[in-house]
């Protein structure tokens, strides 16, 4: 397996554990078309 596959793996659980421990209830949604950041 490479380690491409092992990072994946890795990213999956993290996301997944972060999406079962944290509240973004209070976070409002990006507008659509919204720019996130811009680069100087």
């Amino acid at each position: 397996m490479t380690p491409e596959f092992w990072l994946n793996l890795q990213r999956m659980y993290d996301l997944d554990k972060a999406r079962a421990t944290t509240d973004v209830s209070g976070i409002a949604p990006l507008r659509e078309g919204a720019t996130v950041f811009k680069s100087t």
